[in-house]
C-alpha cells in the first residue's frame, strides 16, 4: 500500500491527543492534594463518569460501524481519506471526551478510582486509534 501524508498527520494526531491525556492524568495524579468539591458533588461523579464512559464507547461502536458500512462506497482516494479522517476524529474526540472527564473528577475528588476508569478510556482511544491495516481493509485500497 501506498503512503498517504494524510493517514501520517492523522496518527501524529492520535499520537499527540494521547499524550495530552496521559499527561494530564500525571499531573493531577502528581497534584494528589488541594481542595475537594462538596460531598454531594462526589456522589453525582460517581455515577457521571462510569455513564459517560460507557455511553461513549457505545456511541463510539455504533457510528464507526455505520461509517464503516459507507466506506466500500466511496470512488476515489480522496474521498476515502477525507471520509477515515472524519471518522477517526469523531470517536477519538468522543472518547476524550470522557476520558477528560474522568480525569477531572479525579481532580476535583482527589478520588484516585477515577483514574482507573480514565485508564479503561484510554485502552479504548488505543483500541480506536488510526492505522493503515484499518484504512486499508475498511476502504478496500
Amino acid at each position: 500500500m501506498a503512503t498517504y501524508p494524510q493517514l501520517r498527520q492523522l496518527i501524529n494526531l492520535f499520537v499527540a491527543l494521547f499524550a495530552g491525556q496521559l499527561l494530564f492524568a500525571l499531573v493531577v495524579t502528581y497534584l494528589g492534594s488541594g481542595p475537594t468539591v462538596e460531598p454531594r458533588s462526589v456522589m453525582s461523579f460517581r455515577f457521571l463518569v462510569p455513564a459517560a464512559l460507557i455511553g461513549a464507547a457505545t456511541i463510539v461502536l455504533i457510528l464507526n460501524g455505520q461509517q464503516r458500512q459507507v466506506a466500500p462506497t466511496l470512488q476515489n482516494i480522496e474521498a476515502k481519506l477525507q471520509h477515515y479522517r472524519q471518522r477517526v476524529l469523531i470517536r477519538l474526540a468522543i472518547l476524550e471526551g470522557a476520558n477528560f472527564l474522568a480525569i477531572i473528577a479525579a481532580l476535583l475528588t482527589h478520588h484516585l478510582n477515577y483514574l482507573l476508569l480514565f485508564l479503561i478510556g484510554l485502552a479504548l482511544f488505543i483500541y480506536y486509534r488510526p492505522t493503515r491495516a484499518e484504512f486499508a481493509r475498511d476502504y478496500e485500497v
